[in-house]
């Protein structure tokens, strides 16, 4: 009963002539936009600025800004001391660069004018989304969008992408109501053509040609030539180049060619013809983008898309062209990107908005329509597409970061384990989809309760998920890292094949650059005298090391191994190791070995000998973090720079522990082992959590980029691995 009288007094909003009588101020689309945006800075708004910028784009393009702030110039971009950097419009950089003069160079004030920016896009979404339909779809669409993950997500990243489609989408919405509300008022297509330049000084040709795909098939299906007449075309073609065009005539002016060729061809059409190196996929690609970038709604999208048209004529020539405009406004920009060369996944980005009207068109028609048969085959549709998008969600959570990131092949840290929190949304969300199974209707109740765990998910992701994933795609700890051991005047390198962007950005441009892929491109910063310091993949760290010494003659000792997948390297071991051969739980070298947990013997290539090895636990659970223990003996001097691998083997194939890593912490490395030293090797890492409960068998071996260390005796598997005994993971 409660729910009824809630729907009877939304009920007495729809009274257009009450509406229209009241001052704009006070009327019920400005109320609602209001509470659009307290929503939006309930959900985007917390720990903004808590983590760091993650690479390559938030550190990128936070540098730009930064430079021009330093520099005091606000018309041309600068990267890196050079104002050669062509591949991105200005209309960012005027965003983010005050918010830096304000607050700081800080991650908050880098991405808080973009996250206000998009709450702004929200309130306006549900304005124009309630002219072109109702309050109710308004309404909807703006808390569907605000709760889909792509938008979330990159609402809170200091990228240029949002910007552009809140803009893109505004202009577009602007033109409908101008086309089909308010057709007399050409204030409403003006306004579409000001915000398109407006877009077009935000992503460049992408302003033009997206809306050109929807309105140039629309004509082509309608033949309604007349539009561009409604459209004010030539005066709004004026309109937009007046925004638009003085800083691309500036920049022209000032660059020329160089300036025109990179910006114009190569960063769009070369990038779409795949002439650059970026990522390519097949046609399906975004098909499954769409449905994790808007996740959980997106249970209903097809039967929102195929219910959004009549497929008659009203369609083309009657009441419903404006829901032709909006479903080519999705399916047009769709086609474009999948026929690209280059597939981002953020590229799909544009379409987003458009879903959630369709969406939130369809569900205020269920929540209101009558009770139909067919309801039932619609919400077991849902209900099976919501199952198996949560499932895959379950299984690699990697769908919702990849919405945005560019490093698509870096593995997650198996230290985060979202696994819980997302049962706990994910189930009751698919119990309030499927309901109408039951009652034949989409209640009220159902969707508030549904927009509520949407909004739980949105605020996990951004308070939880980003800070506990920001190491994985950032390298600033490690810069931090760097002044803690140093006064900050010791030279710094980043030995990488990819420049990573965040190294650039919190140095302030102080590291030097070094190509892993160019040998012998370290000499030069490695001859240099006194301590030198260098960020290193872990898998480029030996490579690194055997080059310095044979071209500079110099070692090399990791001093910070905390980040997943890149060290802090030191030409001069940690001071405490100076000092003593190590220090508390870090200790290396013994005197003797002590009496073992678990004694194994094996020896490898006659050179080192296992004496035994240790677990903190007996047994483990899924997420749980382990130790490991090893005692080697040098039978001689070894040489050889060699890493240890670790496989915990689940019998009956149900899955592999994997824990490849340098011996001592990469502080004693094993050409440092000579005769006679007994050396502790300390292993720590998460149990992954898509292991099968069971005994686990624990395997040990010595390995190089040339094979592995043959085992000459010990309990060998015959794959130069020794076994070394088995431990048990718990359900």
């Amino acid at each position: 009963m409660r729910w009824e009288a809630i729907r009877e007094g939304l009920a007495a909003w729809d009274d257009p002539t009450a509406e229209t009588k009241l001052p704009f101020w006070k009327r019920r689309e400005v109320a609602l936009s209001v509470l659009v945006v307290l929503i939006g800075l309930a959900l985007y708004l917390p720990k903004l600025g808590s983590y760091y910028f993650w690479d390559p784009w938030e550190p990128h393009y936070s540098q730009v800004a930064m430079e021009m702030e330093e520099k005091g110039d606000w018309l041309v971009p600068h990267y890196r001391h050079s104002d050669k950097w062509f591949s991105k419009p200005i209309l960012f950089f005027w965003l983010t660069k005050p918010s830096f003069l304000l607050f700081g160079q800080t991650e908050f004030a880098g991405r808080l004018p973009i996250m206000l920016l998009a709450v702004a896009g929200l309130a306006l979404f549900n304005l124009l989304v309630g002219r072109l339909f109702s309050w109710r779809t308004g309404l909807l669409a703006s808390l569907i969008l605000a709760t889909s993950p792509q938008w979330f997500f990159i609402s809170r990243q200091s990228i240029f992408d949002g910007p552009y489609v809140v803009f893109q989408t505004t202009a577009l919405l602007l033109l409908y109501v101008g086309l089909f509300v308010h057709p007399d008022r050409s204030r409403w297509i003006y306004g579409f053509w000001i915000v398109s330049g407006v877009a077009m000084l935000t992503k460049g040709l992408l302003a033009i040609m997206l809306p050109a795909s929807a309105i140039g098939t629309y004509v082509l299906i309608s033949w309604d030539w007349a539009i561009l007449k409604r459209m004010r075309f030539l005066r709004g073609l004026a309109v937009f180049f007046v925004v638009a065009a003085p800083w691309y005539a500036f920049m022209t002016a000032k660059f020329g060619w160089p300036y025109f060729k990179s910006f114009f061809i190569y960063h769009h059409f070369e990038r779409a013809a795949g002439m650059i190196s970026k990522p390519n996929d097949s046609f399906e690609r975004y098909v499954a983008q769409i449905f994790y970038a808007t996740f959980p709604w997106s249970a209903f999208l097809p039967v929102a898309l195929v219910r959004f048209l009549t497929y008659g004529a009203e369609d083309v020539y009657g009441r419903t062209r404006r829901n032709l405009l909006i479903f080519l406004s999705f399916a047009m920009p769709y086609i474009l990107f999948t026929l690209s060369s280059t597939k981002f996944n953020h590229y799909i980005f544009p379409v987003v908005p458009f879903l959630a009207i369709m969406i939130a068109h369809y569900l205020v028609g269920l929540v209101k329509g009558p009770q139909r048969t067919i309801v039932r085959f619609e919400i077991i549709l849902a209900v099976f597409l919501f199952g198996i998008l949560a499932k895959d969600l379950v299984t690699h959570y990697k769908h919702f970061v990849h919405l945005f990131i560019y490093y698509y092949d870096r593995a997650l840290p198996t230290s985060v384990n979202p696994r819980s929190a997302f049962y706990a949304l994910f189930i009751p969300m698919g119990l309030f989809i499927g309901l109408p199974m039951i009652r034949r209707r989409f209640h009220l109740s159902q969707l508030a309760g549904l927009w509520l765990l949407a909004a739980g998910l949105t605020l996990f992701c951004n308070t939880w998920l980003m800070p506990k994933l920001t190491p994985t795609y950032s390298l600033a700890h490690l810069w931090y890292a760097y002044l803690e051991h140093s006064d900050g005047k010791d030279p710094m390198c980043a030995y990488h094949s990819w420049e990573e962007r965040s190294v650039s950005y919190y140095s302030n441009n102080k590291i030097v650059y070094l190509d892993s892929r160019k040998n012998g491109s370290e000499t030069k910063f490695f001859k240099k005298p006194g301590k030198l310091y260098c960020m290193v993949d872990h898998n480029v760290y030996p490579k690194l090391r055997e080059r310095v010494k044979k071209n500079a003659d110099r070692d090399l000792y990791i001093v910070d191994s905390e980040h997943p997948f890149t060290y802090l390297v030191a030409t001069d071991p940690p001071q405490a190791d100076k000092d003593k051969p190590a220090t508390g739980d870090k200790t290396f070298l013994l005197d003797a070995a002590p009496a073992l947990e678990k004694p194994v013997e094996a020896v490898w290539d006659g050179k080192i000998k296992l004496l035994g090895w240790e677990s903190d636990k007996p047994s483990y659970k899924r997420g749980e973090r382990i130790t490991l223990s090893f005692y080697f003996e040098a039978l001689a001097d070894v040489g050889d720079d060699w890493q240890i691998f670790i496989h915990g083997d689940v019998v009956n194939g149900g899955g592999r522990m994997n824990g490849d890593h340098l011996p001592a912490s990469g502080r004693h490395p094993t050409d440092k082992w000579t005769k006679g030293q007994i050396v502790k090797d300390v292993w720590s890492g998460v149990v992954p959590t898509h292991l099968s409960s069971g005994a686990i068998e624990i395997y040990l071996g010595f390995f190089k980029e040339e094979g592995r260390m043959k085992v000459e005796s010990g309990p060998d598997d015959g794959d130069d691995r020794v076994r070394l005994g088995s431990l048990t993971l718990e359900d």
